[in-house]
């Protein structure tokens, strides 16, 4: 992937800044798979990035194979519908949250939060699912969208690179 093929997030923004699951992987250096939870997200600089919030003691494995240029992909699914996409991308950046970061992580936690208790999940469980001690922020370069959501379009691509 090469940094023309980025894709725009915009058409999709509203979608991935409404409460939704998001769960990340990366894979360890022989290829085994490595998983953790995202705990909130914003769309970065005018689409073109994607800024993934983590807790570094639950996502100690990702993050120690993490580097720049690593591939990632990342799965938000809303839990009313179970809509979901997959964005698929390179890692550009792995730093602290910002301050503004941290309130927009805030926003995403107490939005899950009453997203879920509609569902009937109780407030410890989402309390433990929004673990966020010492997040940092991945920053995704995406080049890939894909459609998520359980029936027979899951899979297919929903964006091409722009060029």
């Amino acid at each position: 992937m090469r940094p023309d093929q980025a894709i725009n997030l915009n058409p999709i923004a509203d979608f991935l800044h409404a409460p939704v699951a998001i769960d990340v992987a990366g894979a360890s250096p022989s290829n085994r798979p490595l998983l953790t939870r995202g705990l909130g997200c914003r769309v970065l600089d005018e689409g073109r990035q994607l800024c993934v919030f983590v807790s570094q003691p639950r996502s100690k494995a990702l993050l120690d194979t993490l580097q720049i240029g690593s591939r990632i992909a990342a799965v938000f699914c809303l839990p009313s519908t179970e809509q979901a996409i997959q964005i698929k991308g390179l890692i550009t950046d792995i730093r602290p949250l910002t301050a503004a970061e941290q309130e927009t992580l805030s926003a995403c936690q107490h939005g899950f939060a009453a997203a879920i208790a509609c569902l009937g999940y109780s407030a410890e469980f989402s309390a433990n699912y929004r673990y966020a001690a010492d997040c940092v922020s991945l920053i995704i370069t995406p080049h890939d969208i894909y459609e998520q959501t359980p029936g027979p379009l899951a899979g297919s691509r929903l964006s091409r690179p722009v060029s």
